[in-house]
């Protein structure tokens, strides 16, 4: 795209109410590029279809709409039912939109086989009020089909979930070995459709055999090892000889792909319609996550977790890294991930730090500097091992996504990222069932993180062996933070979010940041004891902002998750004389919330200062 193209765009978008500083230009060449590097592979690498995509709208945060030039487009209509079909893979942006003078053409994102007339967006903006039109596509997401924003994610899953489940139940495969077989051909098909097999003496168009039989598997599967590392998804010995052949033809089919890699006319959620040059690995994190809940409900409800969305994530590490940024260099950060999961935080604040390098730098980081931003500033803990294995993928391929240059292949190669960056929570008896509340966290990460981020279990009525382990642990850091005639503040019901909470405060820097998504009854829970856990968490931790969910349960913005939930975020000190947090409040927006969004208004922001919340349990009521 030539220089006068980039200015027709900005120009050409001013009277549809744009902000310029929403406007990310694909042809610039700065950090918050970073979450589109997929797109940016293939536009470098010469998709022409992809080529004339010039940029992207953001709202909040995050992608509105990917914007065409009109000029570069022309007429052929079947070009643009392809962009549409490859952009749907990112499972971000609802819409395209193609602009051109005093025009500006909106398409719903997805893929389904409509011709553009049939995916043509009426914004409803009347004549002579254009300006309004992105105010509008924002906030009332017209012309969406149903579940729209989430679609790319669930293919994934029932595609990820179906292969395993297929490999246990059908093939005798165990869970662990289940999880690292499929994660291996994944990680050759994610090579593959991203042209990094040549070192393998194959390219995309021969790579679809490299799991069809147990010689071509071992042999592939060596050659990851050698190549990258022998340690992230580890099977057991012995695997390929054993495996039957109905277990090949489940790996094989993952590296199916599309005959000519063109997507069909038609739609089938299959492995061959699906291009990982396209497909984000924050899809895969999420879908990954939210496989483990999926295929282990009985523990899902034991412990308390749930998959949390990538909105929700990267909110979440955007907020923590720019309150790190007021009293330290943001790029330098450590960010820990006590309850890890799949790694979806683990993910997103690794790519969030990337960008903070870039920014302090100026320059792209390259390989080796990517290495040490993984190796150094990112840590993740959990008892769950196939949750590990996930998490370990996800960051594998992050850093091979994040990487301008990822060719040769051979460079790449990685250090064991277990027992240094993700780290297993487990010991014998107690310890295992404590997980990262118990003593099986070390002394070595006390004070050592400027963010502690993430979702832990909310689970109540854990009834967990050695949880008077874990109540000392709580009563011993209360007791260093809140006066000396302070009771020990309660767990009401053995819920497992609040001793995060506590922990957190061990674990970060003082006066780092902490950033948690918890179950709401720590706002509005008046009876068995929560008003004495409240007031005690509200006095030891200087609490700055809460975020409360409560409207938006059972809508989009949260599938699947029945309970309220807040996100909660904190200083690490004890509150100052006058301190107070900023309550907002999102409301139920119909077409906003069905597509996953919700609106973050700090402006419409309450007031609540820590004082109030202590004489009045009910505060957080009060204030809705």
């Amino acid at each position: 795209m030539t220089g006068s193209v980039k200015i027709d765009l900005v120009e050409a978008l001013r009277q549809f109410g744009a902000d310029e500083a929403a406007l990310r230009l694909l042809d610039s060449n700065e950090p918050a590029l970073l979450p589109y590097a997929t797109l940016l592979s293939a536009r470098d690498g010469g998709d022409e279809d992809l080529q004339a995509v010039g940029g992207i709208y953001e709202w909040q945060g995050a992608p509105l709409v990917f914007l065409v030039a009109a000029d570069r487009l022309g007429e052929d209509e079947a070009r643009l039912q392809r962009i549409r079909r490859l952009l749907a893979m990112r499972g971000d942006a609802p819409y395209l939109g193609v602009v051109g003078v005093g025009r500006l053409d909106i398409y719903h994102i997805s893929l389904d086989d409509y011709r553009p007339t049939e995916a043509r967006v009426d914004v409803g903006v009347a004549a002579g009020q254009e300006i309004a039109t992105l105010a509008h596509l924002a906030n009332a997401r017209p012309g969406l089909p149903p579940g729209n924003r989430q679609w790319i994610s669930q293919v994934v899953l029932k595609l990820l979930g179906g292969s395993i489940d297929t490999l246990k139940t059908v093939c005798g495969v165990d869970d662990d070995d289940a999880i690292s077989l499929v994660g291996r051909a994944l990680f050759t098909r994610f090579l593959g459709d991203r042209h990094l097999l040549g070192s393998l003496g194959v390219d995309i168009r021969t790579a679809t055999g490299l799991f069809d039989d147990a010689a071509s598997a071992a042999k592939t599967s060596d050659w990851l090892d050698a190549t990258f590392n022998g340690d992230f998804l580890p099977t057991s010995p012995g695997i390929w000889e054993r495996l039957p052949q109905d277990a090949f033809r489940v790996l094989g089919d993952i590296l199916r792909r599309a005959p000519g890699g063109q997507l069909r006319l038609g739609w089938e959620e299959r492995w061959d319609n699906l291009d990982f040059a396209h497909i984000p690995v924050g899809v895969l994190s999420q879908a990954y996550e939210h496989y483990l809940h999926r295929h282990a409900p009985d523990r899902q409800r034991r412990e308390g977790g749930f998959y949390t969305p990538r909105p929700i994530a990267d909110l979440m590490v955007r907020g923590g890294l720019n309150a790190v940024a007021r009293t330290t260099p943001a790029h330098g950060a450590r960010i820990l991930d006590p309850a890890a999961g799949a790694g979806v935080f683990l993910i997103t604040a690794f790519r969030q730090l990337v960008a903070e390098n870039w920014r302090a730098s100026g320059r792209r980081p390259d390989t080796h500097e990517l290495r040490r931003i993984l190796y150094d500033q990112v840590t993740g803990f959990d008892i769950n091992e196939a949750a590990l294995r996930f998490a370990a993928l996800g960051l594998y391929l992050m850093s091979i996504e994040l990487d301008a240059h990822p060719e040769p292949v051979r460079k790449l190669k990685f250090e064991n990222l277990r027992g240094h960056v993700l780290l297993k929570m487990s010991g014998d008896g107690q310890e295992r069932s404590l997980g990262s509340l118990g003593p099986a966290v070390g002394d070595e990460h006390v004070g050592q993180y400027d963010l502690v981020v993430g979702n832990p279990p909310w689970a109540t009525s854990t009834r967990l062996p050695g949880w008077h382990e874990v109540q000392a642990i709580i009563h011993r850091i209360a007791a260093e933070r809140l006066p000396p005639d302070y009771p020990p503040p309660p767990i009401p019901n053995e819920v497992l979010d609040l001793p995060f909470v506590w922990r957190a405060m061990e674990w970060a820097k003082p006066l780092g940041q902490i950033a948690f998504a918890l179950h709401a009854r720590l706002l509005f829970q008046q009876r068995d004891g929560m008003q004495s856990a409240r007031r005690a968490l509200f006095a030891a931790l200087d609490v700055t902002g809460v975020v409360n969910g409560v409207e938006l349960r059972q809508t989009r913005v949260w599938p699947e998750v029945a309970a309220p939930f807040c996100i909660l975020y904190a200083r690490n000190q004890v509150p100052p004389q006058g301190a107070g947090c900023r309550l907002v409040n999102p409301r139920l927006e119909g077409a906003l919330n069905q597509s996953g969004g919700m609106r973050i208004d700090g402006t419409n922001a309450e007031l609540i200062t820590a004082q109030e919340i202590v004489e009045t349990p009910e505060i957080f009521k009060l204030s809705l």
